[in-house]
């Protein structure tokens, strides 16, 4: 490999990850999703259960200024076939005067169950349906 497809790699493999895992008994359809482009998409697909999808940022960041904190906003919602589900989003928390740090959040939709936490790393998003 060319150095600077070796460089490239290396970066590429630094930004935040976002994982989404269904752990219920039912399949989970994405109704809508809001990401920054530098994240790849998610798959349109049913997320059947035991299942997980994942999408990776090409240059994203955990710690961002003030001013650009709205642009790293994520919002995901799935719900199955009965309108229950979860919305999970990234919230953007003072760090200090100049940055701010984003953390996984969760909300649940009817019934269901909703998880957010961090994974290997503070920048391995995590969310799970149960």
């Amino acid at each position: 490999m060319s150095p600077i497809l070796t460089a490239f790699a290396l970066l590429a493999g630094n930004g935040p990850t976002i994982v989404v895992e269904n752990s219920s008994q039912h399949a989970m359809t994405l109704m809508a999703a809001e990401m920054p482009s530098h994240y790849e998409p998610l798959p349109s697909e049913a997320l059947l259960p035991t299942a997980s999808v994942r999408s990776i940022s090409r240059r994203g960041k955990v710690l961002v200024p003030h001013a650009q904190s709205r642009a790293e906003a994520i919002r995901l919602q799935y719900t199955d076939g009965a309108g229950n589900g979860c919305i999970f989003h990234v919230a953007a928390t003072d760090h200090s005067a100049s940055w701010k740090k984003l953390k996984p959040r969760a909300e649940r939709v009817g019934s269901a169950v909703c998880e957010a936490r961090t994974g290997r790393t503070i920048a391995d998003f995590v969310y799970v349906v149960r």
